[in-house]
C-alpha cells in the first residue's frame, strides 16, 4: 500500500502538477503553506526509480517564514486565555 502524505489536511498524494514554460513547477498553495515554502524557497530534487522526490533545502521555519506571516496572526477573542503551565521542574546542574 502506498504512503499517502497529508500536510495540514492537504492530500499531496492526489496532486497532479503540470510543467509550465521552461520546465517550471507550481505547487498548490495548500501544499506550499503546509511546508512553509515561499517564493524563492529552494527544493532538492532526486530521481528515485520512476519518480521525482522534492524536499525543502535547509530550514523552512521559523526564521524563513513568508514575509508578514506573523503580522497576520492575531488572537482578538477575550475568552482566549493561556492555560496554567504548572510549575517549572528543578534545573539540572551541569
Amino acid at each position: 500500500m502506498a504512503c499517502r502524505p497529508v500536510i495540514l489536511g492537504y492530500d499531496a498524494a492526489m496532486t497532479t502538477i503540470t510543467l509550465g514554460e521552461n520546465g517550471t513547477l507550481v505547487l498548490p498553495e495548500a501544499l506550499r503553506n503546509g511546508l512553509h515554502l515561499h517564493r524563492g524557497a529552494k527544493l532538492e530534487a532526486a530521481v528515485i526509480g520512476d519518480h521525482i522526490e522534492l524536499k525543502p533545502c535547509g530550514k523552512t521555519a521559523p526564521d524563513s517564514w513568508p514575509p508578514g506571516f506573523f503580522d497576520r496572526i492575531a488572537i482578538d477573542d477575550p475568552a482566549c486565555e493561556r492555560p496554567p503551565q504548572g510549575t517549572m521542574p528543578a534545573g539540572v546542574e551541569l
